[in-house]
């Protein structure tokens, strides 16, 4: 009887279960959550959970594209999560029946999407998912995880009175060398550094501010339920930056990896400036979200529409 050759595999605990299939007709073991059987010459078939994913040889899509799909939607119907280790290129390889260059691509391009993360010496694991925040919105750090369900922390690099440099004193609206105080703080997330967060404040507005235990505490709910001051605007600017030596080293990630710098100002209600804000977001733990919308001059917009972007973002 000829038989296809074909690997069906199942990830436990760092092993591969292989087995052949004849005809479509399993030999061996049942237990397993994949079954990839070869049909004909031209594709691949993958039965996961009933799902019929098929790797397309002679497709107008690339195949390190087409595997690459099949590794997120393996992801997002739960066959593999955070932190599962995939099996190596190689293996990788041979069950799919590509090239080597073909699943190294495919996984290049899922660890830089952040779908994927690299740990030297150790492999290719399931990365964590990305903290998606609006732009809409001005929020804590601690507000932002907590509605995400992620337990917020701080460890305090320091707190100090300095000069208020000439940018932040304009920022401000205070003389270039008025004190400021100065707040740096490593935010995380359940444990996991996530954000490196250097503030001023005037200091004749909070001179208290150093007394407080802000690594155990959210600053905006410091400023507003003890000193009754009211956030309500920002005026920040996002753009992409490359991590230095020290900020790799804080955050756990390499030197030169993206980071996302969100910088600018935080206004009360009577539009003065109460912060200058610098934030520093890991690339491969954030993103952004913008929802934008075509105003056209005269046209009156519903407050619903209103109301669901301020929600939204």
């Amino acid at each position: 009887m000829f038989c296809y050759p074909v690997f069906y595999h199942r990830i436990c605990q760092r092993h591969i279960v292989l087995n052949r299939v004849s005809r479509g007709k399993l030999t061996g073991s049942r237990n397993c959550d994949t079954i990839l059987i070869q049909i004909g010459t031209n594709h691949l078939s993958t039965y996961r959970g009933g799902v019929d994913i098929k790797l397309y040889h002679d497709s107008v899509l690339p195949l390190y594209y087409q595997l690459a799909e099949i590794i997120r939607k393996q992801i997002a119907d739960g066959s593999l999560r955070v932190g599962d280790k995939l099996p190596s290129e190689r293996d990788l390889a041979e069950m799919y029946q590509v090239s080597r260059n073909t699943t190294r691509q495919a996984v290049k391009t899922l660890v830089r999407d952040g779908v994927l993360c690299q740990e030297q010496g150790r492999g290719t694991f399931v990365a964590k998912p990305h903290v998606r925040l609006g732009l809409l919105r001005l929020t804590s750090f601690s507000e932002d995880m907590l509605e995400r369900g992620l337990i917020p922390g701080a460890r305090l690099l320091g707190l100090t009175i300095v000069e208020a440099p000439a940018k932040i004193g304009s920022a401000l609206q205070i003389e270039p060398g008025s004190k400021v105080i100065k707040i740096d703080r490593l935010r995380l997330a359940d444990g996991e550094p996530m954000a490196i967060n250097t503030s001023h404040i005037p200091y004749d507005l909070c001179p208290d501010l150093l007394d407080e235990s802000l690594d155990q505490t959210s600053l905006y709910r410091v400023l507003e339920d003890k000193y009754g001051f009211r956030l309500t605007h920002a005026n920040q600017g996002l753009r992409a930056v490359a991590a230095s030596r020290e900020e790799a080293i804080l955050l756990n990630i390499t030197e030169g990896a993206p980071l996302l710098l969100q910088e600018g100002v935080a206004f009360l209600d009577d539009d003065r400036p109460l912060e200058y804000l610098k934030a520093l977001y890991r690339g491969d733990r954030y993103e952004f979200s913008i929802n934008p919308v075509r105003f056209l001059v005269g046209q009156m917009y519903p407050e619903r529409l209103i109301q669901k972007l301020l929600a939204s973002g």
